[in-house]
């Protein structure tokens, strides 16, 4: 979890910064995806509500899914294996509790964790909390590691999700693989754990805010400038598709889209490849992010 200037909302900064200045903190808290414990252990916590995350168009059963994909993705991003997950369920009265279930153990044994507790209890929302903690046993991969002359890739097509929410919300029927896209994402555990067993220097984030924008923190982080290449960015087939429906370039939606999940690296480019990434930009000396 980072807190590069203009990276999140004003309110969500202050709040975040609020906690740390009141706080006793360590474990890098405020810079990067997760928590770094004693004994190479990682822990990521992350929430959501109804109102704010949940589009009614979401079947229950992906929705348990997509959230605990949603916390173990930060996880992956560290090198880490998730091994335990405590989830916090409040609720509504509109939620069929067997579904959401469903859908959070088929992740749960999907990413070989398990479920250790937590609470349940009801109200007006529904809201639900995970904690995830894994074991990372090589290098713990860092967001702040990028250099200058590194090249940047990914590890799959971004926009897919992002062309199921603008289909909706533009009212217009979302092309097929969009909803897959959108409600079955899968944390890239295995890469995460290959990239750090390698002990290769790289900086890593996941996809989770949108391409630009996670780039732009990576490259706050870490002092540098990213640019990126958008002829180079891979985009999901569901954007192509919906980018002509909707009248937008494809590429938009697969740079401003985001909760893909895919990893996001800069490194040696020879390692990257190696590693299978689509090679989208570079690192140079500078600050921010340059889309070219």
């Amino acid at each position: 979890m980072g807190l590069p200037e203009g990276w999140r909302e004003d309110w969500e900064e202050e709040a975040i910064r609020a906690f740390l200045s009141c706080c006793p903190s360590g474990g890098g808290a405020g810079e990067d995806d997760a928590a770094v414990l004693p004994g190479g252990l990682v822990l990521n916590v992350d929430a959501m509500n109804r109102s704010r995350h949940v589009p009614r168009e979401l079947r229950e059963e992906d929705l348990g899914w997509k959230f605990v994909t949603a916390v173990v993705s930060d996880v992956a991003a560290m090198g880490g294996r998730p091994e335990w997950f405590a989830l916090s369920v409040v609720l509504d009265d509109r939620v069929d509790v067997e579904r959401l279930a469903e859908g959070v153990g088929e992740a749960l044994r999907e990413y070989g964790a398990v479920l250790v507790g937590g609470d349940v209890s009801r109200g007006e929302e529904l809201c639900m909390s995970g904690v995830c903690l894994g074991r990372v046993v090589g290098r713990v991969l860092r967001a702040r590691d990028a250099r200058p002359g590194d090249a940047v890739g990914v590890s799959g097509p971004l926009g897919g999700p992002n062309a199921f929410v603008r289909c909706v919300l533009e009212g217009v029927d979302p092309p097929e693989g969009a909803y897959e896209a959108f409600a079955r994402p899968v944390a890239r555990v295995d890469l995460g754990v290959e990239l750090s067993a390698s002990g290769e220097r790289v900086a890593v984030t996941d996809v989770s805010d949108g391409l630009v924008a996670d780039a732009g923190w990576l490259a706050r982080v870490s002092g540098v400038r990213i640019v990126v290449e958008g002829d180079s960015v891979p985009v999901h087939p569901a954007a192509v598709e919906a980018g002509e429906v909707l009248g937008v370039d494809p590429l938009e939606l697969a740079l401003e889209g985001g909760e893909e999940f895919e990893l996001l690296v800069c490194g040696p480019r020879g390692v990257l490849e190696g590693f299978g990434f689509e090679i989208v930009g570079r690192v140079e000396e500078g600050r921010g992010v340059k889309v070219v």
